[in-house]
């Protein structure tokens, strides 16, 4: 998008029909489009008669030419001219000119541009602002129709992804009134984004005392949101109630869920209003079901990825303390023993740590578990790789490896690409993860005394 002068006419050509019926609704059509628009854009470059355009930009079926009256008519008799043999033909009803000229082309025309972009509006400040307070005004309708969801999950996931959200923070960005400076200094929106948010974050760990600061930084991690962007699909096995929902959400934000006076029902210990002896207690079978159950889906997509994983192996060893050091067993170049371990970051021994150095408690516990594991490892020809993950769902450095590498064989097999496998992968454990915290920390609540 550039600016142009007074004497400049611009034109809008918004939504060419699509004429290509056998590609129309397949995954290759918007390549098609592509394919077919380019040389009608190629033929308004090479035209010597479009010389004085100062723009001829295009992103799939809208497009925006500016330039002189001449070249600009121009233009449009090519894009006309290709209309027959291309199969694309321009709606003029979905078109605008803005010109101080007359242009009979085109029907919407006016002496000042006032029209939508990509979603952006161009035009006044008080066409852009009307703009703006429109979509709040349809954001917030659908807003208060939220709360009636029954399902907490899919409220959520439909306020992150299916609202006007995005849309809204795109427009606001690209807001430009063309009193102000000019559009060909475009925003570096997620530069500045991340700089937003970075400053806050700073801010706040410096505000915030080291048990919220630990906090802070483990939900942080890479991936420990995962089970926030999981589709929520009973069928996928990626769905939470309302009540695990609600009560991983107030743990996720450091909201009080127990009384200080409340005692734990299973070792009569004091639970904490943070919930943190409810995640570790370990009696009560929470903490070996959320072992197992991620050691099941670690398994599952072993298998899916040809591996033919080895559930639970080098028990004994000969030795009589039923250690084994293998959750998941499988065949690489050498034998590959899997060991899981959830760990927590606001432990006493971890905690200071944990609130100056993200994904400190999941290197300890790497470290413990190579301390551990590899002797035995080493006598059966194995090799140790500990997958330890903090309980607000950061994985450690190793485990993120071999997770990388676990992608691109899940990738092969599953005719996807690599990045998918690989947020496939993270969102089934985080779920997982975050329904057996969620059963702990209800089951804990509901027999407190």
């Amino acid at each position: 998008m550039v600016l142009f002068q007074p004497s400049t006419s611009l034109a809008q050509i918004g939504r060419a029909r699509f004429s290509l019926r056998s590609a129309a609704g397949r995954p290759s059509g918007p390549l098609l489009f592509s394919l077919v628009l380019h040389a009608t854009v190629q033929a308004i470059v090479a035209d010597p008669q479009c010389t004085d355009l100062t723009s001829n930009c295009w992103y799939l079926d809208d497009g925006v030419l500016a330039g002189t009256r001449a070249s600009l008519i121009r233009a449009l008799e090519v894009i006309q001219e290709h209309s027959v043999s291309s199969g694309l033909s321009l709606n003029y009803s979905k078109c605008e000119l803005y010109s101080l000229q007359n242009l009979d082309m085109l029907i919407s025309r006016s002496a000042t541009p006032r029209f939508e972009i990509l979603g952006a509006p161009i035009g006044t400040t008080e066409f852009c602002v009307e703009y703006i307070q429109k979509k709040i005004a349809e954001a917030r309708q659908l807003l208060h129709l939220l709360p009636q969801l029954c399902e907490t999950q899919v409220a959520l996931s439909l306020l992150r992804m299916c609202t006007w959200i995005w849309q809204f923070l795109h427009s606001t960005t690209w807001f430009h009134p063309l009193n102000q400076s000019p559009l060909h200094s475009k925003p570096k929106q997620r530069l500045l984004s991340q700089k937003i948010e970075d400053a806050g974050f700073s801010s706040l760990i410096q505000e915030s005392l080291t048990a919220v600061k630990a906090r802070l930084r483990a939900v942080s991690q890479p991936q420990a949101h995962a089970w926030l962007r999981a589709t929520p699909s009973p069928s996928l096995g990626l769905n939470l109630g309302s009540s695990e929902m609600q009560v991983l959400l107030k743990f996720w934000l450091g909201l009080p869920l127990d009384s200080p006076t409340d005692l734990c029902p299973f070792c009569s210990s004091a639970l904490d209003a943070m919930g943190h002896h409810s995640l570790t207690c370990k009696h009560g079978g929470f903490v070996i079901a959320r072992h197992n159950r991620l050691r099941d889906c670690l398994a599952h997509f072993c298998q899916i990825a040809g591996l033919a994983p080895e559930v639970e192996k080098g028990c004994n060893f000969g030795c009589k303390d039923r250690m084994r050091p293998a959750d998941v067993l499988v065949p690489l170049s050498r034998p590959a023993a899997f060991d899981l371990k959830v760990i927590n970051p606001l432990n006493s021994d971890s905690i200071l740590e944990a609130s100056m150095i993200p994904g400190s408690t999941a290197e300890k516990g790497e470290r413990d578990k190579h301390l551990k594991n590899d002797g035995p490892c080493n006598e059966r020809g194995w090799s140790c790789i500990p997958l330890v993950v903090e309980v607000y769902g950061g994985w450690g450095q190793e485990a993120v490896s071999m997770f990388a590498h676990l992608s691109k064989l899940l990738s092969l097999r599953q005719r996807q690409s690599r990045s998918a496998a690989l947020n496939e992968l993270y969102c089934h454990l985080s779920v997982v993860l975050m329904r057996q915290n969620a059963q702990a920390l209800l089951g804990h609540a509901a027999g407190a005394r």
